[in-house]
């Protein structure tokens, strides 16, 4: 079976699938951030950039439209449209079938800012937060295609941010690097953060997040 691969496993997991000697050798040396199944492909976000295969894994391509940076990220939207998540390239949009791509860069619209895209929530059809590599967390319209910046606390607003979700409640959490998780409210356009106290047991064990899930309550 396929599961979605976090940046700290070995791609070397991955490799033993691939029967061709140069592919196996080059997942050896590269690190898989993310993997995503859609009809009968397989597309693998690695630090050499973004690779298609079939299920059977015979071949292993990157076409010459796909991103060769970091990729952290693989998504797909609810109306069937991919997306993904680049170290350099911000966030990009790619069509599959037709081999295109379309950069959108948070720098172009917000001083200062970085292009360093790391995870992405979709709140509804016109409307994505994305997690960024030290700047925090910012939404990204679909419609004007424009970026915007969630001010919190000082500390916050300079830090990585590994993963997203979205709840039916109406809450993004949000894994941070040192910065442990955090949950934005966009009823309330507020933040809670939630950190490691050595002196309080019920708190989490450690201020750096890789992943936050959504059990089967929400």
């Amino acid at each position: 079976y396929w599961r979605d691969w976090s940046s700290d496993v070995c791609s070397s997991d991955l490799s033993h699938h691939f029967s061709s000697p140069s592919v196996d050798s080059f997942l050896f040396t590269t690190t898989v951030n993310c993997i995503l199944i859609d009809k009968g492909s397989l597309y693998i976000g690695t630090n050499a950039g973004l690779f298609k295969t079939t299920l059977e894994c015979d071949e292993l391509k990157q076409d010459e439209t796909f991103p060769t940076s970091v990729v952290y990220k693989i998504f797909k939207a609810a109306d069937g449209s991919f997306w993904v998540c680049t170290y350099d390239r911000g966030l990009l949009s790619v069509d599959f079938d037709k081999n295109t791509v379309r950069d959108y860069r948070p720098n172009i619209q917000i001083p200062n800012s970085k292009n360093s895209i790391t995870a992405i929530a979709e709140i509804n059809d016109s409307l994505f937060f994305v997690g960024t590599w030290g700047n925090g967390l910012l939404s990204f319209n679909r419609n004007t295609k424009q970026f915007k910046r969630i001010v919190g606390p000082d500390r916050f607003n300079f830090c990585v941010v590994k993963d997203l979700t979205y709840n039916r409640d109406g809450d993004i959490w949000i894994a941070t690097f040192a910065e442990g998780l955090a949950r934005y409210s966009l009823n309330q356009k507020t933040f809670t953060f939630f950190k490691a106290h050595p002196t309080d047991q019920n708190s989490i064990t450690n201020n750096t997040m890789l992943r936050v899930f959504l059990d089967n309550t929400g």
